[in-house]
């Protein structure tokens, strides 16, 4: 009676290749984020760079310093206001930081 429906034929190894039976997603995808368990420091850069020709080159950045592995990263500022945003690109390419770590 049933033998010719869906439930009972048999699958081929292609067709199960593009659509994986099991898929995981994070219901809450921000909440999951990566946390350093260490103090992290931060401090603004200034560096004046002479021209060959005459005249000076600023740089502004942002120097992180983290506290028990000693990782060091630096952000170049295209403006001098735009340090929250460097703060978000440290949380997304190293971590967040503990709430009760804190900064240093």
């Amino acid at each position: 009676m049933f033998e010719h429906t869906t439930q009972h034929c048999k699958s081929l190894a292609y067709e199960n290749q593009l659509f994986p039976k099991h898929s995981f997603v994070r219901r809450f995808p921000a909440l999951k984020v990566r946390r350093l368990d260490e103090n992290v420091y931060t401090d603004s850069l200034e560096l004046a760079v002479p021209r060959p020709k005459g005249g000076k080159v600023k740089f502004y950045g942002q120097l992180f310093v983290t506290g028990r592995s000693k990782l060091v990263k630096v952000y170049a500022l295209p403006k001098r206001t735009q340090v929250t945003t460097l703060c978000e690109m440290f949380f997304v390419d190293v971590g967040v930081l503990d709430p009760t770590k804190g900064w240093g």
